[in-house]
């Protein structure tokens, strides 16, 4: 591990003692409908921050400290979505023990969302057919970016409510030196927001893009919640029908996509006709 940088007379941090305001998991959607991107902190990145490995990503300065900087420091129209702290929850008494290691690494100004908008698990009280709807709608009639693993079930929910998806893969580990690419790819195809479901590196990404004025969701882990809420029609795959295209550029992912009643363009084909679509 590595230095956090941080000062006990550091008035930028925030003091271990307390806890900021963190609005509730629906009010968190709401100021997605309001236009703010999403970058959540969860186990992931706080191991991160703290200079260990997480599940995705080994142990990495350079992700750790741009970690650490979006807490203190966030651009403007992006939320940050830490626990809540609520007792309600089933994970309470285990965050609780992190406590105060968190806290360290926060600034007192808000506002701060939830990092459990698409963590049932910790929030159970979102896994109701209106949730998953409010949140579906933030990207209703958009094109989006899809940024996440070929089989992930998020393609589901996004294609339903969106104008049009473009699908923008990930690797399943290290995403964060791969973000150049995805980064690059992502703005090529001039969304309208981005959604992301890649481990810590989506936390970044999330920040990163709103700093280029584009929206972007940090909503990994949302998948089975709002795909359990389609209508019936589209729940098994060999009865999904869209009415747009899904745009993929490799020939293993768009075989995997048609096989489940997607159109698949790749991304050249889309975007070469398509430039503010």
């Amino acid at each position: 591990m590595w230095p956090v940088g941080k000062h006990e007379d550091d008035e930028s941090i925030m003091s271990v003692t307390t806890w900021p305001t963190v609005l509730s998991e629906e009010a968190t959607i709401t100021k997605l409908h309001e236009g703010y991107s999403l970058a959540r902190y969860g186990d992931a990145e706080l191991s991160m921050m703290q200079g260990k490995d997480s599940f995705h990503e080994p142990a990495n300065p350079a992700l750790a400290a741009e970690l650490r900087q979006i807490l203190l420091e966030p651009a403007t129209q992006c939320l940050r979505g830490i626990p809540t702290m609520d007792p309600r929850g089933p994970k309470y008494a285990g965050w609780m023990t992190r406590r105060e290691v968190f806290a360290a690494f926060l600034s007192p100004d808000g506002p701060y969302g939830s990092a459990f908008v698409s963590r049932e698990d910790a929030a159970p009280w979102i896994g109701t057919p209106a949730y998953a709807e409010y949140v579906r709608a933030v990207w209703h009639n958009k094109k989006v970016a899809l940024v996440c693993e070929p089989n992930n079930v998020l393609w589901l929910s996004i294609a339903y409510r969106a104008r049009k998806v473009v699908y923008v893969p990930c690797p399943y580990r290290e995403t964060f030196g791969a973000l150049p690419a995805i980064e690059r790819d992502v703005l090529h195809c001039r969304p309208d927001c981005v959604v992301l479901a890649c481990g810590a590196a989506a936390t970044v990404l999330a920040h990163r893009l709103t700093q280029r004025g584009i929206q972007a969701l940090d909503l990994g882990s949302i998948g089975p919640l709002l795909a359990r809420y389609l209508p019936e029609r589209l729940m098994g795959a060999s009865l999904v029908t869209l009415r747009h295209p899904v745009c993929c550029d490799s020939r293993s992912q768009r075989a995997l996509l048609q096989q489940a009643g997607f159109e698949v363009l790749a991304m050249s084909e889309s975007i070469g006709g398509d430039r503010h679509g």
